[in-house]
């Protein structure tokens, strides 16, 4: 092939690309299947609960008298039955289970739409019996077949839960939608089932944030695919690691620390933590907090109640960072804590600590960056948005590293051993090396 005609094709290939590239970036809600490139499908607008208010550019949820924190849990709206009933159900990453609550559900919960089997001619019970358990909350019912649609006249068949008793204390949900990887019952686990269903290509999904968590309207996508983002020299990774039990998405975290303008503290201590959109917090070891507490006055903080880090917000806030393979992930001050009114200037941190906790990374992360979940390579990746990544050497590069050091270091001593053992003596002309070492003078 002449080089001239190799050219022309490798412009071609190079505008072709770019022009798919650009269709993928302008029509999310489109699925999109062409060769080379994976299938990307949007699932819905996510937005917070309601009852959301703005103060001090900070996310609240007002109740009653007292301001608290907003939840910031991810809601995907999707269509179930022949009816095309809709839900908005909380994009869980910390389960496994697709749930929705049945007509007449007793026990305590804010569900404001419920389903009817009986409604949907496309319904099927399976008469099997489950129960689930949250942090916060229970449910328990029946499995049933039918279909659902997750984005416009796209629908597939799927085995999901139907609550007959529920306590839910989350405002603005009517369920969830488990994601956590694969489950020993592999038709209950969404993404599973959007791939037999021929949906997919991949086991590989991601949730990303278009704009920030303190506009007045959040808007996020979740994609099934993978995103172009993660192909960035920006994008780090993290390999999954069996923590608890292997469903869920886990990365061991190598150290936390804080750091402000002038001062920085870290904790190198190693555990498994959970990635979990469905969770709003941050929960880690006390452990962490009592090895920093004596330091914590360098940034005009101090413990809170024993379980979380409380700030002068005059004082020297510091942002928090997380190190996963070597590399530190930073959530900035303005992320990092909310704020009380009034005559308290203090700022609280969205971390607690408890010893009786399970680790969790929860939905402020997924905010600061577009997170990947690939059950096939086995591995979380990351592409920061509002958060940094400070890259460093990951544990697969320090064990090569000081594995080839030993190995070089036992050849060196290895030729070092075989040089004298093998060496020859030179004898000087006319010595006799059988005579005393030291002959009588005369």
């Amino acid at each position: 092939m002449s080089l001239l005609k190799r050219n022309y094709i490798n412009l071609y290939i190079f505008f072709l690309n770019l022009f798919l590239c650009n269709n993928l970036l302008e029509i999310p809600l489109k699925p999109l299947k062409i060769k080379g490139i994976p299938k990307y499908k949007n699932i819905s607008l996510i937005e917070p609960g309601k009852n959301i208010i703005i103060k001090n550019n900070t996310i609240l949820q007002e109740e009653g008298d007292s301001i608290v924190n907003n939840e910031l849990l991810f809601l995907a709206n999707i269509k179930i039955g022949s009816q095309s009933q809709g839900f908005n159900l909380i994009l869980d990453t910390g389960s496994n289970l697709l749930w929705v609550a049945k007509n007449g559900c007793s026990g305590r919960h804010n569900i404001t739409n419920f389903f009817n089997p009986s409604s949907s001619s496309t319904c099927r019970s399976t008469n099997q019996p489950f129960e689930m358990r949250y942090g916060t909350g229970s449910c328990s019912g029946y499995y049933y077949n039918d279909n659902i649609e997750y984005i416009k006249n796209k629908k597939f068949n799927i085995y999901f839960g139907v609550a007959s008793t529920t306590y839910f204390p989350v405002s603005g949900a009517d369920g969830i939608i488990g994601l956590t990887k694969s489950y020993k019952e592999e038709s209950l686990s969404f993404i599973h089932m959007l791939k037999k269903a021929g949906n997919t290509d991949s086991l590989v999904f991601s949730i990303k944030f278009e704009n920030d968590r303190f506009a007045p309207k959040v808007q996020g996508k979740m994609y099934i695919g993978r995103h172009e983002d993660f192909s960035k020299k920006e994008a780090e990774s993290c390999p999954l690691i069996f923590f608890l039990n292997e469903i869920f998405w886990a990365c061991k975290l190598d150290s936390f620390g804080l750091k402000g303008t002038k001062n920085e503290y870290k904790v190198s201590y190693s555990t498994g933590i959970i990635f979990d959109t469905g969770t709003n917090y941050i929960f880690l070891p006390k452990r962490y907090l009592q090895e920093i507490r004596y330091q914590l006055s360098d940034f005009g903080c101090f413990i809170h109640e024993e379980s979380t880090i409380a700030c002068n917000a005059n004082g020297d806030v510091p942002d928090f960072r997380f190190e996963f393979d070597g590399n530190t992930y930073i959530i900035p001050k303005e992320y990092a804590y909310y704020y009380t009114y009034g005559d308290n200037k203090n700022v609280y941190s969205i971390i607690a600590f408890s010893d009786s906790t399970i680790p969790i990374i929860g939905s402020v992360f997924f905010f600061l960056f577009h997170t990947l979940f690939d059950e096939e390579k086995r591995e979380l990746k990351f592409y920061p948005i509002k958060g940094s990544i400070e890259g460093g050497l990951s544990t697969i590069t320090i064990l090569i590293i000081v594995s080839a050091s030993v190995i070089a270091v036992i050849i060196l001593i290895l030729i070092i051993y075989y040089c004298i053992k093998n060496r020859k003596p030179t004898n000087s002309p006319g010595q006799d090396y059988n005579a005393p070492l030291y002959p009588n003078k005369y």
